[in-house]
């Protein structure tokens, strides 16, 4: 077990620019690439250096190191195998300290968890603005309400297809309380809830149909 796993992935993700080269990719200028995700004949999926993600504007596909490698070596970005295939080989080349101790099954779970919440939570804050009167009555502005980890999803549907992308099964995000409908939905606006190292534990949702004598709870908490 990495005991000081997030840290390290944390610090992995400054390096998407240096893997990219390492694997003979020339990201010196705007890196344009066809999109490894769907039938994509122009490229639209663009590297972003200064997030260190990459995006593509055609499927709004967002990855990071870890999909890049998905992508590039059939390797998982996610699940029993991530730490072993990809954590550990990249902290050894880009000489990033690992703490380790002898896992249980429960402690591997648990980290597995604790990933899920971190991806759930960077997918909700990293899309493109709700319509919503009520944003627009508190005038609120999107980009500051994306930089404190609050933002919304498309559809449940599309939130999911993009978590088994990232190597997460319905089972596991069903038992890790990930895919509940009345929190994970469109029409909603979702706030993260952090433990006291700054962790990804839950989520709450603001029902943004909610009105004064509706008989559905204006905030749904996880």
């Amino acid at each position: 077990m990495v005991t000081n796993f997030q840290e390290v992935v944390s610090k992995l993700q400054d390096h998407l620019e240096d893997y990219l080269q390492s694997k003979g990719i020339n990201t010196s200028k705007k890196f344009k690439c066809i999109s490894p995700e769907h039938n994509d004949k122009t490229p639209s999926c663009v590297l972003l250096p200064s997030k260190n993600r990459f995006w593509c504007h055609g499927c709004s596909l967002r990855g990071d190191i870890f999909d890049a490698i998905r992508f590039l070596e059939g390797k998982p970005s996610s699940g029993p195998t991530f730490i072993q295939d990809v954590v550990e080989p990249l902290a050894e080349k880009y000489a990033i300290p690992l703490e380790k101790e002898k896992a249980t099954l429960e402690q591997q779970h648990e980290l597995m968890v604790r990933r899920a919440y971190q991806i759930a939570a960077e997918y909700i804050a990293s899309l493109d603005p709700i319509d919503s009167v009520y944003i627009t009555d508190h005038k609120w502005d999107w980009k500051q309400l994306q930089e404190l980890g609050i933002g919304g999803i498309k559809s449940l549907e599309t939130y999911i297809n993009y978590m088994t992308m990232k190597g997460f099964d319905t089972a596991f995000l069903a038992e890790a309380d990930l895919v509940r409908t009345d929190i994970f939905s469109d029409g909603r606006l979702i706030f993260p809830t952090h433990d006291e190292h700054g962790r990804t534990v839950g989520f709450t949702a603001r029902d943004l149909n909610w009105t004064e004598g509706s008989s559905r709870p204006k905030f749904i908490n996880q």
